[in-house]
């Protein structure tokens, strides 16, 4: 029997029995497509469909979209569309018709010698499908294509998540609807941060999986409609044993802050996943992902307040990535030394220093170019350490473009306007992430973030006002405060009149920098972003200092 050829490695293309082009057109339609082929014959929701292309959308704006797209995949079919197989409410495509380049051989004049990355070219304008799309194309690389959808644990990198059907219970799809698109959210948070890999069964009847072929822990995720809200209960169940590990409980609105409920959510549900599968054990006896341990371990350490242990940090991120070669991890090994600029400032070792980041972020990219959380990074990384802002606005632009929920994205986003001194943007920027990493542990860096940027605007009440709350933020039982806190509050609380106030944080800023002086801001190496910010500072802290209060 004559078959029906999708190819999905380089630009997509649909060939028929007797070489006729059947490419759908339209970057929907072809997503539509490409996530039917990658089902690899298994049913597909509609209700799933249309939350990786159209999760900005209403359910029933969504649904008409849907419907919309299968008519016009079905209009290029022709007379082939028996390919595109429904029932009820699923969809999938016939592999008794059908070879598909990632599961099959093609025939060999249609095989290109060098294609090109899965999807290559497709402009899908939905944060769900480019999650679904970078995780793809992350297993791709790792993975025997022909086993792309099998379940099989052929890559031991990282520490493995499968992703569960989720549970909706609600009078319409509404809940449904809600707990897919939080969930792939999730799944795409965590598989952005480096030391996890997602496996998504979210849409397979048969969830099945043994601790011999499966990943270490699945996900489950609970979503029900309660009047003006939704109840998410996300659990995280270890394989070997079947126990629950860990579970959170969170309300989110239904209707009017929806988006930011979610987003919210996301970054909470991601810090508290990422801190229990950190402690060593947590997946049983056989748990060797070290260099993910290595990461998570080191994550924890470059926000923690105090740099003092950076060194041991530098090094564990060596390690991961001698043992692991993945461009988030030299991306994180990149930007630890932004933080190492603090513990290493006055020792002359500051072009040593911007060498070693510049050929971790050429590695980074080198490596992947398309993970969001790497680029967020990285134009954190040529923004402050080089100053190259042309390099990180191309950067942060792409990342942005991927709507993903991480608060580093737009913290990166919000820091690189304020060096380059587009303080309106900077601010919308910041007060952003203020709110959407409500549950955030390192909340107190993106409150100082904004303390920065009133302080250069010369708006001193609002930044003493945002460092106040940043130094509340700081954990309660741990002393050591965030230097750039302690430092710009100083400079605010002087300038906008409060001398002694002042000068108790600068006191607390003495103790725990020693070897600080007011005149180091003028030094090349020492962490200011720009001239203006070291003034402004140089201004606060000679307030102090002539006022004798320190």
């Amino acid at each position: 029997m004559q078959r029906i050829t999708i190819r999905l490695m380089g630009t997509v293309k649909v060939t028929g029995p007797n070489q006729e082009d059947l490419t759908p057109n339209g970057s929907k339609t072809i997503g539509l497509l490409a996530l039917l082929a990658v089902a690899n014959g298994e049913s597909r929701s509609r209700s799933w469909l249309q939350e990786k292309l159209w999760s900005d959308r209403s359910p029933a704006q969504g649904q008409d979209s849907l419907r919309h797209a299968i008519s016009k995949l079905k209009k290029s079919l022709g007379k082939h569309n028996y390919l595109l197989v429904t029932k009820g409410k699923n969809l999938s495509l016939d592999r008794g018709c059908s070879l598909i380049d990632l599961f099959d051989d093609i025939p060999t004049e249609l095989v290109l010698p060098h294609p090109g990355q899965f999807l290559s070219g497709i402009e899908v304008k939905d944060q769900q499908f480019e999650q679904w799309l970078h995780i793809t194309r992350e297993e791709l690389t790792k993975r025997n294509a022909r086993l792309l959808n099998g379940g099989t644990r052929l890559d031991q990198s990282g520490i493995q998540i499968g992703l569960l059907p989720v549970q909706a219970m609600s009078r319409l799809e509404d809940a449904s609807l809600v707990g897919n698109s939080l969930l792939h959210r999730l799944g795409g948070s965590l598989s952005n941060l480096g030391p996890f890999t997602i496996f998504d069964y979210s849409s397979q009847i048969n969830t099945s999986v043994d601790q011999y072929h499966g990943p270490d822990v699945l996900l489950s995720l609970n979503c029900l409609e309660m009047g003006q809200c939704f109840s998410i209960t996300v659990s995280v169940h270890r394989i070997n044993d079947k126990k629950v590990v860990w579970s959170g409980d969170k309300i989110i609105p239904s209707r009017e802050g929806l988006q930011e409920g979610l987003s919210e959510t996301v970054i909470h549900f991601t810090d508290l996943i990422a801190s229990v599968l950190s402690h060593p054990g947590v997946l049983g006896e056989k748990d060797s992902h070290e260099a993910a341990r290595l990461v998570l371990a080191a994550l924890d350490k470059i926000f923690r307040p105090s740099c003092a242990d950076l060194a041991s940090v530098d090094q564990s991120l060596l390690k991961a990535t001698m043992l692991e070669e993945k461009g988030v991890y030299f991306a994180w090994h990149a930007y630890l030394q932004t933080h190492r600029l603090e513990e290493l400032k006055g020792q002359g070792k500051q072009a040593e220093l911007m060498d070693q980041a510049n050929s971790l972020a050429d590695k980074a990219l080198q490596l992947d170019r398309n993970n969001p959380l790497s680029l967020a990074l990285l134009t954190h990384v040529y923004a402050f350490l080089f100053r190259d802002f042309n390099r990180a606005q191309t950067l942060i632009e792409p990342a942005m473009a991927m709507k993903s929920d991480s608060v580093l994205a737009q913290d990166s986003f919000a820091l690189l306007n304020f060096y380059v001194g587009n303080m309106d943007v900077a601010r919308t920027a910041a007060k952003s992430v203020l709110t959407a990493s409500m549950f955030n542990p390192y909340r107190y860096c993106f409150a100082t973030t904004l303390c920065m940027i009133e302080t250069v605007c010369h708006n001193y009440a609002a930044a003493a006002e945002y460092g106040e709350q940043a130094m509340s933020m700081h954990p309660p039982l741990k002393k050591e405060r965030f230097l750039p806190t302690l430092r710009y509050l100083a400079a605010a609380q002087a300038q906008a009149g409060n001398v002694e106030r002042a000068g108790e944080v600068y006191r607390m800023l003495k103790e725990q920098d020693p070897q600080f002086h007011y005149t180091q801001v003028e030094s090349e190496d020492f962490p200011v972003p720009s001239k203006d910010a070291a003034a402004t500072l140089k201004a606060g802290w000679m307030k102090i200092e002539q006022a004798n209060v320190a």
